[in-house]
């Protein structure tokens, strides 16, 4: 009985030989995408509910402190940013991020400064709500 004869043109394929041995394979696409769907979906069902401190003066809640940190990231210097300054109190939701997720939020800070400035304005936006702003928060954190 004669063997099967290797083909000399068939290279390895170049997917299975760029992954690292204890890498697995990426999922099938379908997968992927109903992974992605069911995350987006948990994401907006948790939406829908109040936020933990809504409307609950003085401190307002998560919210509030992600608010408030695009608000110090935004207006000012880095420097001041882990400081008790006048411009930032440390006992209303200090800045307790490491500098890269503070220049993050301060990205976002600008992109919701450009359509909604109120939301970000220095000291006179304490405990700011509103769904417009939720809304920019809710997609961008």
């Amino acid at each position: 009985m004669a063997k099967p004869k290797k083909s000399r043109n068939s290279a390895p394929d170049p997917s299975v030989a760029a992954r690292l041995p204890w890498q697995p394979s990426a999922p099938p696409l379908a997968t992927a995408l109903l992974i992605s769907f069911a995350a987006l979906l948990l994401r907006a069902l948790v939406s829908v509910g109040p936020y933990s401190g809504q409307g609950a003066a003085p401190k307002f809640g998560d919210y509030e402190a992600q608010r408030h940190w695009m608000e110090l990231t935004l207006h000012l210097p880095s420097s001041d940013w882990y400081r008790n300054t006048s411009d930032n109190d440390l006992a209303h939701w200090g800045l307790d991020y490491p500098p890269l997720s503070a220049y993050q939020s301060r990205l976002h800070a600008h992109l919701i400064n450009a359509s909604l400035p109120d939301a970000v304005a220095l000291r006179s936006s304490r405990g700011f709500e509103s769904q417009e702003s939720y809304g920019h928060l809710w997609t961008n954190i």
